[in-house]
């Protein structure tokens, strides 16, 4: 087993897939590993060879299965949730092993006893409820369409209560310094919502928390851009300020800020004048096409409306004027 095991690691690191197969075939169990050494599905995470993972997969291979060391190169993480860390550049095999995570659940669920059948854990379903949180924050939209292809809900509550969209700003607005991770990441956010426009409306609901909770949201019933504009933001602003100020009283008012102030900077501009205007526009949008159809003489057209007597261009003339001249107080209410 050892030494078939040593030729299988060999075999993904030089890419030579018909030999890999080869010797999976011959392995009693492929989720052997050791001390040394993961799963041959981490490897094939690692070095990224798409048909030798999908092998291992028809073997039975388990996806959720983790490593009994944690390493850098296996993120410490199950083989999934390694290629999700891993970040776009594995987004084929992201969506891969998701879907292998989407077929079983579907087997279980038209199962006569699913629970007996089941190949998880209850902590594995645990990990698995999350894993369109961990395809939002670390994948593409393709991972993340994947991730909830079983069930179709874009908006799976963490057990902070956060939606997938929630957590990924909180988190980007509180911690990220990189801008082009952040531009990244909105853009991935803008292609779910062209197809999820819902993820933009979810409210949070606040929880009790036995203990003080350092990401705790505040702001009840509040959409995910209420969190990021009237909550995450102004922390960030002010913890910049803060740093802005004791550098200066460190090393004086001609001292030009250290490289993490200025990235702070740049992360704190580009949410201001790229992120939140553009999340912004397209609930206008979304807001603009309801109207539109509840107006509508077949699809709405409710008597009681007093907008129905406005035509398309005035609609579109009064959503103009409401873009340009909307103020904080009445963002406010429509956000939070």
């Amino acid at each position: 087993m050892g030494k078939v095991d040593v030729m299988l690691l060999q075999a993904i690191q030089q890419q030579d897939s018909a030999l890999a197969c080869a010797l999976v075939d011959q392995m009693p169990n492929v989720h052997f590993q050791h001390h040394y050494r993961h799963t041959a599905l981490h490897s094939c995470v690692q070095y990224n060879v798409l048909d030798v993972a999908a092998h291992v997969l028809e073997n039975d291979g388990n996806v959720m299965l983790m490593p009994k060391k944690m390493t850098h190169a296996n993120q410490g993480e199950c083989a999934v949730l390694m290629a999700l860390k891993m970040g776009p550049s594995r987004e084929a095999m992201q969506v891969l092993l998701l879907r292998a995570v989407t077929h079983s659940l579907l087997a279980e669920s038209i199962a006569a006893n699913a629970a007996c059948l089941s190949k998880w854990t209850a902590y594995e379903h645990k990990k698995i409820s999350l894993l369109p949180h961990y395809a939002m924050m670390w994948g593409t939209p393709a991972s993340f369409f994947a991730a909830i292809e079983h069930d179709g809900n874009a908006n799976p509550l963490s057990t902070d209560n956060m939606t997938p969209l929630m957590a990924l700003l909180r988190n980007m607005v509180t911690f990220e310094s990189d801008v082009e991770t952040c531009r990244e990441r909105m853009q991935y956010v803008l292609e779910i919502a062209a197809r999820h426009p819902d993820i933009l409306w979810q409210r949070y609901s606040d929880k009790e928390w036995p203990a003080p909770h350092a990401l705790h949201c505040h702001l009840q019933e509040c959409t995910p851009l209420g969190i990021m504009v009237y909550e995450r933001l102004p922390l960030r602003i002010a913890c910049n300020a803060a740093e802005q100020a004791s550098y200066l009283a460190d090393n004086g008012n001609t001292a030009p800020y250290s490289d993490s102030i200025k990235r702070s900077c740049t992360v704190i501009d580009f949410f201001q004048s790229d992120a939140i205007p553009q999340l912004w526009g397209v609930m206008m949008q979304h807001m603009r096409t309801a109207l539109g159809m509840a107006t509508h003489h077949r699809l709405g057209s409710n008597e009681h409306c007093a907008a129905k007597v406005l035509g398309a261009d005035e609609m579109n003339m009064i959503f103009d004027m409401m873009m340009k001249h909307m103020t904080d107080e009445e963002r406010h209410f429509m956000l939070c």
